[in-house]
């Protein structure tokens, strides 16, 4: 059953019903073919397939999928420990759009401030990044839900608090919470946050 479902939620049919709100970032967020976009996440392989066939993007996208506490970047086979070691990796490239689903409740507050701190330098002027978090529920099966396959060990009341005292705390110019919608399947609300670079 774990592996059938973890299957589901590694296709791109899958990502479109766990992630399907970024069927509508082209409109929302003005993103274009050209746009350089980095996926980062728990079973994110496929999530830009999806955006990218939409736009019929012309620009190489990144990737990097985290799994059992490993990261695994693009298509490759070479997995990562430490986040700390994905720091010249992000940097090397600069986007106009970072994606993140269902990560940094994963993360201790120094790990998170490391990651938002690495993540806003690996954006251009202009550029955004958009975090989305399960909102808490106290229904038994969707905690149980939460838990499998994300492992959010660290899932909080309101994920959205530490992702935006983070930013604070390294500088970020632009942050706000943000309503990203619609999010198919399992039914508990998505928390969201935007963090960016104002134009100059």
């Amino acid at each position: 059953m774990k592996k059938l479902f973890l299957k589901l939620l590694n296709s791109e049919f899958g990502q479109f019903i766990f992630n399907g709100a970024i069927i509508r970032l082209p409109e929302e967020m003005h993103i274009a073919e050209h746009s350089k976009i980095l996926s980062v996440g728990q079973h994110q392989k496929k999530l830009l397939k999806i955006l990218g066939n939409r736009l019929h993007l012309k620009t190489d996208q990144h990737t990097v999928a985290i799994e059992d506490n490993e990261y695994l970047i693009n298509t490759t086979k070479k997995t990562y420990k430490n986040l700390s070691e994905l720091i010249d990796l992000i940097k090397k490239n600069k986007f106009d759009l970072v994606l993140c689903g269902h990560y940094t409740n994963l993360l201790n507050n120094e790990e998170l401030r490391v990651f938002i701190s690495t993540i806003y330098q690996s954006i251009n002027t202009e550029g955004i990044v958009i975090i989305w978090n399960f909102e808490q529920t106290n229904k038994n099966f969707f905690r149980w839900f939460l838990n499998f396959p994300f492992s959010l060990n660290n899932f909080t009341k309101n994920p959205n608090k530490r992702i935006l005292e983070a930013a604070k705390e390294t500088n970020v110019e632009f942050m706000t919470e943000v309503s990203v919608r619609p999010f198919l399947f399992p039914f508990i609300k998505r928390e969201s946050v935007i963090l960016g670079k104002p134009p100059k």
